[in-house]
């Protein structure tokens, strides 16, 4: 006799607290911890300008994990997680390179201060963070625990 499976409802979705929110400090606090070498660096090369030059990195970096990171702790818990991680993936790499791209082709003082290579110290930097925070809020989800 063939027996056909049942199919199971979804479990209810993961319902968004604050300590949800956590990872973006984390964050945070990476890139606070990491904007003091390439504000250094734009110093000595630049001075004031370089150290606008990092700040702007940085946050331009930040802003773009910040929102993959956001889209993968919105969608936890729910069928569309992998789609949502994989659009955070677009979103971290296009905007700061959109934004570099623009920048350098613009030129003026800030791009004389480095600021392409900031934007790119910053974003593998901001890569390794929010991607370790991404993964270990995937594998706290049910569904990816149903997956294997």
């Amino acid at each position: 006799m063939n027996a056909t499976p049942i199919a199971q409802p979804d479990p209810e979705p993961h319902k968004l607290t604050l300590g949800d929110f956590l990872p973006c400090l984390w964050l945070t606090l990476l890139a606070a911890a990491f904007l003091p070498l390439p504000a250094a660096y734009g110093w000595i090369n630049s001075g004031m300008t370089g150290v606008q030059a990092a700040v702007l990195a940085a946050g331009i970096c930040l802003f773009s994990a910040f929102a993959a990171l956001l889209l993968a702790i919105v969608a936890q818990g729910t069928p569309m997680m992998l789609h949502a991680t994989l659009a955070g993936i677009f979103l971290r790499t296009g905007f700061p390179l959109i934004c570099g791209l623009l920048l350098h082709w613009k030129g003026g003082p800030l791009v004389e201060a480095g600021m392409f290579g900031m934007i790119l110290a910053c974003y593998l930097v901001m890569l390794a963070g929010e991607t370790i925070l991404a993964v270990l809020i995937i594998s706290k989800s049910p569904t990816y625990k149903r997956a294997i």
